[in-house]
């Protein structure tokens, strides 16, 4: 296959090779571990109220349409839609470019396990704060509650 025109390049845009997207990604990952841990604590904790409007909306739909079917199913993904546009510090999406720098320069390790476990414990209290919230405040409606108390349940039947 021959290499792409200056043309081609320049409508699709440059093409990287292997080095250099990983060079890209370190570069990524070593902004993140560069990242104070109150900044990656407050984003992390925002993080965690907004991935749980995907629960949210799983029960207000559910509620109206009877229980978790196809539409709340498709309407699950807006917390992550969320966390995502909004650019908050997600746990789950903190995995490849920072370990990317640890196989680079083993001595960022303490520094990345930093950065998970602000990152974890911010999403976790996120996630409390919101669920209290929503239970204790009365933010959702009974049959909304419901259809999350069943789904939990559900979930618990399979053990930890």
């Amino acid at each position: 296959m021959a290499c792409p025109t200056r043309e081609e390049r320049s409508i699709v845009g440059d093409l990287k090779n292997v080095g250099e997207i990983l060079e890209t990604v370190v570069e990524d990952g070593q902004e993140e571990l560069d990242r104070a841990s109150a900044g990656l604590g407050i984003s992390g904790l925002a993080a965690g109220l907004n991935i749980s409007f995907s629960a949210a909306v799983l029960g207000v739909v559910g509620s109206l349409t009877g229980g978790v079917g196809l539409t709340a199913a498709l309407l699950y993904p807006i917390g992550f839609l969320i966390v995502i546009l909004g650019r908050s510090q997600l746990y789950t999406e903190n995995t490849v470019t920072p370990v990317a720098v640890v196989l680079t320069n083993f001595g960022a390790l303490s520094n990345m396990l930093r950065l998970w476990g602000v990152v974890f414990i911010a999403n976790v209290l996120g996630a409390i704060l919101f669920a209290a919230t929503v239970v204790y405040g009365e933010v959702l409606s009974p049959p909304a509650l419901q259809v999350l108390f069943e789904e939990v349940a559900g979930k618990l039947d399979h053990g930890f």
